[in-house]
């Protein structure tokens, strides 16, 4: 065989090959990629701060945002003193709508003025570690709540006699601020308008969790809904959309 004739035949298989992956393309193409939350570090996010080597992390916030470190605030009275040394290491987990956010890092810096201030280290890596069935949106309003006596109590027999605050949302269930603590696995009837002209929303939550809030003498109960109606439920959905724009 000439060599005018072996480059024509490699001419040929690779005209056929590009052509086949043209072919392949247009007839499977690949799936898009879904597009996952980009994390922002935001002033005022919900955090929890633990020092490597203890049990119990320090409820705090974002107090300020640089180049190279945040700023987390921590209430005075749940601070261990002295205040943690710079170098000293911490895991940190912020509490956003589409999930916990965890990452690792040093303090590089600590200050002590109304409250105190540790500056840590950005990370290189942020990890989500936990996803929710529904989209929260934080939001403060206030609510009226009865706890439900005994299995068979429903809405019908509660009188909303107590206040609270909500603490956020979804479609699935809700976290609320109230005066005193709310026994585990206890459900409470709640009453709430989701704007001052739309009608309320009454529901039933069966608390699933109990915590005490860091910044203010009440406590944090949040839950599943029990009971909820599907015209509400659509509702809620709304108003948590509302939030994205």
């Amino acid at each position: 065989m000439t060599d005018k004739r072996k480059n024509y035949l490699r001419r040929m298989f690779r005209w056929a090959r590009r052509s086949a992956a043209f072919v392949r393309r247009a007839l499977y193409p690949a799936p898009l990629a879904l597009a996952r939350p980009r994390f922002r570090f935001r002033v005022n996010q919900r955090a929890q701060l633990l020092r490597y080597g203890a049990t119990t992390p320090l409820a705090s916030r974002v107090e300020e945002v640089f180049e190279d470190a945040v700023a987390f605030a921590a209430p005075a009275s749940q601070t261990p003193e002295p205040l943690w040394p710079v170098g000293t290491r911490v895991a940190v987990a912020i509490f956003e709508q589409t999930g916990i956010y965890r990452f690792s890092g040093a303090v590089t810096g600590r200050q002590l003025i109304q409250v105190p201030v540790l500056l840590v280290e950005k990370p290189a890596r942020i990890v989500r570690s936990q996803r929710r069935q529904a989209v929260r949106r934080r939001h403060t309003l206030p609510v009226r709540y009865s706890l439900l006596q005994g299995r068979g109590a429903s809405l019908t027999a509660a009188a909303f006699e107590r206040e609270g605050w909500l603490r956020d949302i979804s479609a699935q269930g809700m976290a609320v601020a109230l005066p005193a603590p709310a026994p585990a696995a206890a459900q409470i009837a709640v009453q709430f308008s989701l704007t001052e002209a739309a009608a309320p929303v009454a529901a039933v939550v069966r608390i699933s969790r109990v915590h005490a809030d860091g910044f203010a003498a009440r406590f944090i109960a949040g839950g599943p809904f029990s009971t909820l109606d599907t015209y509400d439920r659509r509702r809620i959905e709304q108003f948590v959309r509302e939030a994205e724009r």
